[in-house]
């Protein structure tokens, strides 16, 4: 207590002369309407951006909740797209007819991020943070909001591998949208933005800047997912096919967010072909 008064008596005059201070700001604000307005309008400015920086902050730690929210409203509206439901008419006395059961869902899909991934390797992969628990089993496709990103190889509980398109055993069935030529794509193995489209005739008129999309025909991948535009293409001496350059669609080196895709009527495909298969 003694220390406190000592103090307080050693700095008296910078005491005296603050609570002046106030005093006299106190006598200011209240008796001049400029300064007063001044001071109000100061205070609303700095109230303003603690209140504006505060919002922004909790605007951020709602971000992933927010994120995940808009991932699952997108897997959800993806299933109403025309080529996840199966149309099934019927021609009765030349009048195309539609079936009580002409509309079938055929893909349902399921938002996923990606944890980890690799696009510098000789086979790359990703792995998503959707697993067993989640609806999730070997050999389904897997996309992106740009196109095509692989297929699910290996699944635990909760995660899932997935070997991407830039994996030089992964190939896929796909089209010239505009000609509707088949052929698959495969990687290059080195270009991560880069793959081949192969087994087109060379009868086919290609231009660059073609789009190449998916064919549908496994049912593994919707029809019409995107996977490249044609950047390049040659003719061999003596072959009948063109080798042609696609830039990918998706960017792999950016890929953070991905849908898995299940396909609904792939089991009754595969069972009506394994009975044909058998002897």
């Amino acid at each position: 207590m003694r220390n406190l008064l000592q103090f307080i008596y050693r700095y008296h005059a910078f005491f005296l002369f603050l609570l002046l201070e106030i005093f006299s700001i106190v006598l200011i604000y209240r008796n001049n309407h400029y300064q007063q307005t001044g001071f109000i309008n100061s205070t609303n400015t700095i109230s303003s951006g603690i209140y504006n920086r505060y919002n922004a902050f909790i605007s951020y730690l709602h971000l992933r909740s927010d994120n995940d929210s808009l991932l699952r409203e997108n897997a959800y509206l993806m299933q109403f797209l025309p080529n996840s439901v199966y149309q099934n008419y019927v021609i009765i006395d030349t009048v195309e007819k539609i079936s009580p059961d002409s509309s079938k869902q055929m893909f349902l899909y399921i938002a996923a991020d990606v944890i980890t991934g690799s696009v510098n390797r000789a086979n790359n992969f990703i792995t998503i943070n959707r697993g067993k628990n989640h609806g999730i089993k070997k050999d389904m496709a897997v996309i992106s909001e740009s196109g095509v990103v692989g297929m699910v190889k290996a699944v635990s509980d909760d995660f899932a591998a997935v070997v991407t398109l830039l994996h030089q055993d992964f190939q896929i069935s796909a089209k010239l949208k505009k000609q509707g030529n088949w052929g698959y794509v495969m990687w290059n193995g080195t270009d991560p933005s880069s793959a081949q489209l192969l087994n087109i005739p060379n009868s086919v008129n290609i231009e660059k800047g073609d789009e190449v999309i998916t064919s549908g025909i496994s049912l593994v991948f919707p029809e019409d997912v995107a996977i490249g535009k044609v950047s390049d293409y040659k003719l061999k001496p003596g072959s009948t096919f063109f080798e042609i350059d696609v830039d990918l669609a998706t960017d792999f080196r950016k890929l953070n967010h991905v849908y898995v895709v299940q396909s609904l009527m792939k089991a009754e495909i595969d069972s009506l072909e394994n009975i044909m298969i058998e002897p």
